[in-house]
């Protein structure tokens, strides 16, 4: 299959008052041609002169970029024919169009970026994650077109997130894969060339350090569950906080948890539930935490669908887990997900398989799991069985 691209001047060979006439690409194949437009200024005649990579003359004043500009966009066009060779030529022309349009797209990606997040379903918190994304973007650039959304946007993003308003490494990375989504969303949305998508080869260090987990130890939890309490409030935050320990869960998958999800098998009872957060599966034999069986079933008297009949928001839920902490003198931060980080450290302490730990816990990939391992002097006493 013959191909050739070649830069041409007022093709359509006619003449007009203002003496001024455009240069467009021309794109062969099989003898059958189709022109783009270059999206240079028209010129005069004086100033062409048709030679190879100096297809305008040194005495243009801008004669050395507008070479430039033509030798991209033929070589441009040409790459691009080879790639979409397999169809007939009319269909090559028209994609090669459409990709030559996502070049110079200068719709507002901002406005794109708004306007597809409410279309993505997300959970409140990921949902957070994209609008502090895009407030950043907006932050570092007021306006910002497909056409300038490129590396060197990117490298500028990297320098303002980390030397101007000195984002830690491991809130910039979330904050760049987000944008790095949504740029995927606009490349099958047809508004972004996959071969210019900004991300593609674009490397950024982040230098991440791994995430210091508080859990508890059995000296703690025991202080817990003997605390003798008087406020209502607080004993209900208390069994609800004892829970997370026994299960693993988050708060928010408590909160969402129900008799149904209490199932009886043939070896005992299991909670078997689905993730708030990421809709993925996770179970938890309760027959091998009878205290938490114990636990539900004190609650059961209350005539809620509900493990437990009254839930409290994060922030009001962690402001009690302090007075508890006080209480029970315990010197650690409590919040809700030391929980589930005590549950995940008893599980490795007893030699539990990451495999059963990750699908304990809900986690979609096993190396999620591999963050909560903890080293501390219980787990080396069961180690060398001390």
């Amino acid at each position: 299959m013959g191909v050739s691209v070649k830069p041409v001047f007022n093709r359509t060979n006619r003449k007009n008052e203002t003496g001024l006439y455009s240069i467009h690409i021309r794109l062969t194949i099989n003898k059958k041609s189709a022109y783009y437009n270059s999206e240079l200024p028209r010129i005069q005649k004086k100033y062409w002169s048709g030679k190879e990579n100096k297809w305008i003359k040194e005495s243009h004043p801008l004669s050395y970029e507008f070479n430039q500009q033509l030798i991209n966009k033929v070589s441009f066009v040409f790459e691009s024919a080879w790639k979409v060779m397999k169809g007939s030529p009319s269909e090559c022309f028209s994609i090669i169009r459409k990709r030559l349009f996502l070049d110079n797209n200068t719709a507002d990606f901002y406005q794109y970026f708004e306007n597809k997040i409410p279309r993505i379903q997300l959970h409140k918190n990921t949902l957070k994650a994209y609008t502090s994304t895009l407030y950043l973007c907006k932050e570092y650039k007021k306006q910002l077109t497909f056409k300038e959304l490129n590396k060197d946007y990117l490298i500028g993003l990297r320098k303002y997130a980390k030397n101007e308003r000195e984002i830690a490494d491991v809130t910039a990375k979330r904050y760049f894969s987000k944008l790095k989504i949504i740029c995927d969303f606009a490349v099958e949305d047809g508004l972004m060339n996959p071969d210019l998508h900004p991300f593609t080869d674009w490397k950024s260090e982040f230098k991440l350090k791994k995430p210091k987990r508080t859990f508890l130890e059995k000296e703690e939890i025991s202080a817990l569950e003997k605390l003798k309490i008087n406020d209502t409030h607080l004993n209900l935050v208390r069994d609800q906080f004892l829970a997370l320990i026994y299960t693993g869960q988050y708060y928010s998958d408590l909160k969402s948890s129900t008799w149904d999800n209490i199932e009886d098998t043939k070896v005992g009872f299991f909670l078997k539930k689905e993730r708030v957060k990421n809709g993925h599966e996770y179970f938890v034999p309760l027959f091998k935490f009878p205290e938490s069986l114990e636990l539900f079933r004190r609650y059961k008297k209350h005539p809620s669908k509900n493990i437990f009949h009254k839930y409290f928001s994060d922030q009001e839920f962690n402001r009690s887990l302090k007075e508890l902490a006080t209480l029970a003198g315990i010197k650690k931060n409590l919040t809700n997900k030391v929980g589930r980080h005590t549950f995940a450290q008893n599980l490795i302490n007893l030699g539990t398989p990451r495999a059963i730990i990750s699908k304990m816990l809900g986690h979609k990939k096993e190396e999620t799991t591999q963050n909560y391992y903890e080293v501390n002097i219980e787990s080396v006493i069961n180690y060398y069985n001390l």
